[in-house]
């Protein structure tokens, strides 16, 4: 996907911070905004990031995000499975953040 293909309920990431977003609405806000909630299950966040800051990811993709965020939130012993989500979230976050 390229930053032409950003659409309502896609999923995007934060090519600055690596955060990855759910896309809310179809319309962009003042100056090349869009308006974004956080993957986070409780209280997610909601933002607006510039346009030029966002790269299209794939729902295999955020669910990776997701739930690395939720790894590292919660701070505690990882399983196996749980160091592997890390890894891949530290590739997808390599390639993507500039």
């Amino acid at each position: 996907m390229n930053k032409n293909e950003i659409t309502e309920n896609s999923y995007v990431m934060n090519n600055q911070t690596g955060k990855a977003y759910k896309v809310t609405t179809n319309t962009v806000q003042s100056r090349n905004r869009r308006e974004l909630v956080g993957t986070g299950l409780r209280n997610p966040e909601i933002t607006q990031v510039a346009e030029s800051h966002l790269d299209s990811i794939s729902f295999p993709a955020a669910i990776i995000c997701s739930e690395a965020e939720r790894i590292i939130r919660w701070k505690k012993k990882q399983t196996p499975f749980e160091k592997q989500v890390l890894v891949m979230y530290r590739a997808l976050r390599k390639s993507i953040v500039k």
